[in-house]
């Protein structure tokens, strides 16, 4: 019980063009071009040169996109820096979220139950219990508190806006929750949560609708009462919703 709860709540290639250079010394003509000529002993002769030396050409080099989006440089600089460009935004861990709205639902089905005693046995119907919380959570940045298999873990304050299953099943809920994610692509999340003992869960699948991460699981209660001879008790089912929207 204690362990679900706790995972439960816890829980852009470059297209550049080379500095073109292209000096073409060129020399279309050069060479002479006389003669000598005897009629009237006068020298016709001429030395023409026709060339040319023309240099075409220029600098086209385009910009580099933030490819880099994690070196603390602005490769492009146009004034925006590694995942603040939008260059970086398809880029892991750009598109990882920096903060979570976390909602949380345990819902009860209570059942009727015999309590076996040496003097007699008891039934005793368990009533059914809803309990609500929700939470902004933020990225954890100390490393000794995040998930060491994870992407990125997160801390929120619960805030429960009802609770009723803390009177009918008892055990004890949070006010605070560390969940670490491991975001395989922008669609694919998977949440791990913290056990009694401060490790950490095995990965649980989240659905993705829209924007929203979510994981559903139906678990049976067993109680101990300490007072009947066939404990634990089966005193019903519980439904914990986990949901998770980026932002």
């Amino acid at each position: 019980m204690r362990s679900l709860i706790a995972l439960a709540l816890f829980t852009t290639m470059a297209t550049a063009c080379t500095p073109v250079d292209s000096t073409d010394d060129k020399t279309d003509e050069e060479g002479a071009d006389g003669g000598d000529g005897g009629d009237g002993g006068g020298a016709d002769g001429g030395d023409g040169a026709d060339g040319g030396d023309g240099t075409d050409g220029g600098d086209g080099t385009e910009p580099l996109p933030e490819t880099e989006c994690q070196d603390g440089v602005d490769n492009d600089e146009d004034g925006a820096m590694d995942c603040e460009d939008s260059d970086c935004a398809d880029v892991a861990p750009c598109w990882w979220p920096t903060t979570m709205t976390h909602n949380g639902a345990f819902d009860f089905d209570g059942f009727e139950i015999t309590c076996e005693t040496w003097f007699g046995d008891f039934d005793e119907q368990v009533d059914d219990c809803s309990t609500r919380y929700e939470s902004v959570m933020t990225e954890v940045t100390d490393p000794a508190l995040q998930c060491p298999t994870c992407d990125r873990t997160y801390f929120g304050t619960l805030s429960y806006t009802t609770n009723t299953c803390a009177d009918v099943i008892g055990g004890e809920y949070p006010a605070e929750a560390y969940i670490g994610f491991v975001f395989t692509s922008p669609t694919e999340w998977s949440l791990y949560g913290e056990d009694d003992t401060g490790g950490w869960e095995t990965g649980v699948p989240l659905e993705v609708s829209g924007s929203t991460y979510s994981f559903s699981t139906t678990e049976p209660i067993n109680v101990d009462s300490g007072e009947c001879d066939n404990d634990p008790l089966y005193v019903g089912d519980l439904t914990v919703t986990w949901a998770f929207t980026a932002g």
